[in-house]
């Protein structure tokens, strides 16, 4: 990879580094966007649930409705992704 960026931009170098990730447990639910079923994310963070819609689902949605996908999010538990 740091070949193909310094050979086809003209950069003078590149910076490293290695990161880990840390992953919330999360389950399966849904959520209402629009008066429509979502499929979504579910988690804890500090003892309260939350839900996130899942991307491909609210795509989908916003295909079938014809309506934006920031619409739908602002559609979502009343206007925030995040909700009890």
């Amino acid at each position: 990879m740091e070949e193909a960026v310094i050979h086809h931009t003209h950069t003078l170098g590149l910076r490293r580094s290695r990161s880990t990730r840390v992953v919330l447990p999360r389950g399966k639910g849904t959520v209402q966007a629009g008066g429509h079923a979502v499929a979504a994310k579910e988690y804890a963070v500090q003892g309260r649930d939350m839900s996130r819609a899942e991307y491909e689902a609210l795509a989908a949605l916003a295909r079938r409705t014809g309506r934006s996908l920031p619409e739908l999010r602002m559609m979502l538990s009343g206007g925030d992704e995040d909700a009890d």
